[in-house]
Order: structure tokens, then sequence, then C-alpha cells
């Protein structure tokens, strides 16, 4: 047996999310349907770096596989690509150690927030990017960025639900916002973090609300309350990139 490493791209619009769901349509569904064809049937378990909500797209998600098939990663490539449907995309494929694991052995990872300032919304844009036709004081914004890097207890953001054991402790490497003629781009580059998501799609949307500026509101709203989840129903997931992620 050897171990396949792929990196990979899909358009997040016509999924309910990455992960198998019954009934539902799905990315890992659908890699998992193409390599059991190749496999004469025999099922084969993707694991990926992570997980993506319904509507994420992404751009550098890595998955891997176990494989007894000898064809060459530039096979696996092609052969991969031949089979999934369009909106799903592998950029690259290779041998990897029988101890490389998708989600274990991350680093980092690259999350990126899309907001459109348009006055009008650009239907060929709903999917990619949150419409927001409002004044904005972009340097505010900007300069509120710095607050939010470093380490962080991320409770407030993971779900009552969570089985997830240990500390909810994670470190944000880099939190900005670029401004690219009318759209922003608000950054989240952090370790293995669970939350950050949520947390991306949150503070984007406070602070271009004209919300939770000042570091001491930050500070109260994010991090001193514990057990409760902020704004998850607020969010959308229109716009959100996981960009990349550093194994």
């Amino acid at each position: 047996m050897s171990k396949i490493k792929c990196v990979i791209s899909y358009d997040g619009s016509g999924f309910a999310g990455y992960q198998i769901q019954p009934g539902k349509r799905t990315v890992q569904g659908e890699i998992e349907k193409v390599l059991t064809k190749i496999h004469k049937g025999k099922p084969v378990r993707i694991y990926a770096s992570g997980r993506t909500d319904s509507g994420v797209h992404a751009l550098g998600q890595v998955i891997h596989f176990e494989t007894d098939n000898i064809m060459s990663a530039a096979s696996w490539k092609q052969a991969l690509n031949a089979m999934v449907p369009h909106d799903i995309f592998i950029k690259d494929a290779m041998r990897v150690p029988d101890t490389f694991h998708a989600r274990f052995d991350v680093v980092e990872k690259e999350y990126h927030y899309v907001v459109s300032r348009s006055k009008e919304p650009d239907v060929f844009k709903r999917h990619y990017a949150y419409h927001f036709p409002y004044t904005l004081d972009v340097g505010r914004v900007q300069r509120a960025c710095s607050c939010f890097e470093g380490t962080h207890d991320f409770t407030t953001f993971s779900s009552a639900k969570s089985t997830a054991k240990g500390s909810k402790e994670r470190t944000l490497f880099e939190v900005s916002c670029e401004e690219h003629g009318n759209e922003l781009i608000f950054i989240f580059r952090g370790g293995a973090v669970i939350f950050i998501i949520w947390y991306a799609f949150w503070l984007a949307h406070c602070w271009i609300s004209g919300r939770v500026i000042w570091k001491r509101e930050i500070y109260q709203i994010f991090f001193a309350k514990k057990g409760s989840s902020p704004g998850r129903q607020d969010c959308t997931t229109g716009g959100v990139i996981f960009v990349a992620c550093r194994v």
C-alpha cells in the first residue's frame, strides 16, 4: 500500500460541505465515488486537512488516501481530473511517506473572506463575495485587525454540541484586511484552528457593520464569554475561501 497526497480546489456553491452527509452532495463523497470506481468497486476513504461548510470554497485543500494501485503521481492527477465533477479540480498529486496525515500534520491554514462594496450587487459574484454597499471606514477596520493576532481561547466559537476534548486555545498568525478596488479581502492565517472559519465570519460581519472596533470591546465580547456562540446565525458563507494549508 502507498499513500497519495493531493492538493485540491473546489467551488463550494453546489456542495452541502466537504464532509460526507447522507443524501447530500459533498466534496468527500464525490471524490470517494471516483476512487471506488478506479479501485474496481473497493471503497477508498480520503482524509482532509479540515472540513468546509456548505458554500465555502477551497483553493488549497489537502487530502490523502491509501491505495494499492501502482499509478504514478502524475497519472493519479490525470485520472482523478478526468472523472471528478467540473466543480472539483486536483491541482497536484504526490506520493508521501506512510507517516503523513493530511489532518494531523497541518501547520497552518489560511482563509479569506471577500466583501464586495459595489453599489449594486453582481449576480455573478453572489456565491463568491458578501455584498455590503454601505459607507465603511476601511482604515479603522484595518487598524482593528491587529487586536486579534496572537493566542486566544476560542471556546466562544465552538459548538455547544462539540465533543472535542482539551483546550480550545489557538493562535492566529495574521489577521488583516486588504482593499482591492471595490473589494475588501479579510485574511485569517493561523494554526490548525477548527473554529477559525466562524471566527472569520463573525469578525468580518462585526467590522463591516461598524461594531466591535475598540480593543476593550473586542476582548469583552470575543474572549470573556464562555460557552456561547456570539454570531453564528448572522453569518453567511458567501465569499469564504479556504486558500491554503501548509503541512
